[in-house]
């Protein structure tokens, strides 16, 4: 006679948590967070939503000698909140194939009141003091998409993985800010902002575990794009006068096709090497709608990769590491 007793997956059917925290920096802010699970034989899925409220006190001193001196200080207070979902799906077609998707949405507040105070030198000589308050207000919302599909073939388990993203964001800010001169002078500015960056990529890589090396190999396409409108208006008799000067739209659109290959192979227990080659090529345009100004780029280049690894023993490893890199400039820095 036999008793064969089934266990249960315990993984299976539907689970959740609730997580909560509590964070004292100068003010006191929280986070909360719920997540609902559902999984069976071939589908994973989670849906997360999640809330944060924050708030800091925090003061900021710098000064610049020279010819041209500056002393100066703010007394800052941070505060914010958000709220967001996440969403993410993964299904097994067969025993060699899934695919997946993943979303999230995220909207919150940036805010930050600040009192800046300025005390400017010539040639160490005191000679004007600018004592401004400002209040920053700022909107975001961000959305981010994720797919993904996976497939293994072959004897030896290759691998093919094909990706597409997508991401964007629009903040929406307004500066208020009231700067007063020791001379009794007093300028009222408010200075808008709108900025919409959108950045869509897909990739596909490779993996094919060879027994002379374990080669992998892929290519990539990124678009990004940035459009931003910012406006600096001084109060003037009762009314915000735009400017032109110190406003400025714009429009960035960034192009970036990719492929690469590599090479890696264990010679023994104790060596073994990579090799890596990757060419990319990108075409910028940047547009000021302010200033008619027009400007085209384009270049491409080639990155190689390389090291070579020797473990001595269990607790010595010697690596010998070669790699070129590029560095692209952040939102920020793309907008003159």
């Amino acid at each position: 006679m036999f008793n064969i007793v089934l266990k249960k997956n315990r993984s299976l059917g539907w689970s959740g948590s609730l997580t909560s925290s509590l964070q004292q920096q100068t003010y006191t802010g929280n986070s909360n967070s719920v997540t609902i699970n559902y999984q069976n034989e071939k589908l994973r899925s989670s849906l997360k939503l999640r809330q944060n409220k924050n708030e800091k006190h925090s003061y900021e001193n710098y000064w610049i000698e020279g010819a041209d001196g500056l002393k100066s200080n703010d007394n800052r207070r941070d505060f914010g909140d958000g709220l967001g979902v996440n969403l993410s799906l993964d299904y097994q077609l067969n025993k060699k194939s899934n695919l997946g998707f993943i979303y999230d949405f995220g909207f919150g507040h940036s805010n930050m009141d600040i009192r800046n105070t300025s005390n400017y030198f010539q040639n160490g000589i005191y000679t004007n003091t600018l004592l401004t308050d400002a209040e920053h207000r700022a909107t975001g919302r961000q959305h981010t998409a994720s797919a993904y599909y996976d497939l293994k073939f072959g004897k030896q388990d290759n691998k093919l993985s094909i990706t597409g993203n997508y991401f964007s964001n629009t903040p929406e800010t307004t500066i208020d800010f009231t700067t007063t001169e020791s001379s009794g002078d007093r300028f009222v500015v408010k200075s808008p902002s709108m900025v919409d960056y959108k950045i869509y990529s897909g990739q596909a890589d490779l993996t094919l575990p060879y027994q002379f090396a374990k080669t992998e190999a892929g290519v990539k396409f990124t678009n990004f794009d940035n459009n931003s409108s910012i406006f600096y208006q001084n109060l003037m008799n009762g009314q915000y006068i735009t400017d032109p000067l110190k406003s400025n739209e714009f429009e960035y659109n960034e192009k970036n096709y990719a492929a690469y290959i590599s090479f890696e192979r264990s010679f023994n227990e104790k060596w073994s090497a990579k090799a890596g080659l990757r060419y990319e090529y990108s075409v910028v345009n940047g547009n000021s709608l302010t200033s008619g100004q027009q400007t085209e780029n384009s270049y491409g280049k080639f990155f190689p990769t390389a090291y070579i690894s020797y473990k001595s023993n269990e607790n010595h490893t010697f690596n010998l590491n070669y790699s070129k890199r590029i560095n692209r400039p952040g939102f920020r820095a793309i907008n003159p």
